[in-house]
């Protein structure tokens, strides 16, 4: 229902724009009890993060920016946990900004709900 146009590099429209961190998890093995205590691992590391996705041995999450204090700490808990859950790879990065771009829109969805338009007309005689 219009344009959105943005001014910036993409790295300032991400920071700027993004509302955190995705974290992707690919497991080994997918016991769904090593899944459980997986979920709850990462609620302790990022306790604000949402569960997006979990197929078979794969689970998703966004994270806030206010539970990543540093890189350099979330990289050493996430290490901790592969070695201590059967996790094949990680992965943990900004949003892209195509996910920036869906979450604005979602946000003026969101925003555009509650107003719903007044189709009663009331009619006027001119003299």
């Amino acid at each position: 229902s219009g344009k959105l146009r943005c001014i910036g590099s993409i790295q300032h429209l991400k920071s700027k724009y993004g509302k955190g961190y995705v974290l992707e998890i690919k497991l080994k093995e997918v016991a769904a009890e090593e899944q459980k205590d997986l979920y709850n691992a990462v609620l302790q590391m990022f306790p604000h993060a949402e569960h997006q996705e979990r197929l078979a041995s794969h689970m998703l999450f966004k994270i806030p920016m206010e539970d990543v204090k540093s890189l350099a700490q979330s990289f050493s808990m996430l290490e901790e946990a592969k070695q201590q859950f059967d996790i094949k790879e990680y992965s943990f990065s900004q949003a892209t900004l195509e996910q920036v771009f869906i979450e604005c829109v979602k946000e003026q969805e969101q925003d555009n709900a509650g107003m719903a338009l007044n189709t009663n007309f009331q009619w006027k005689r001119f003299e």
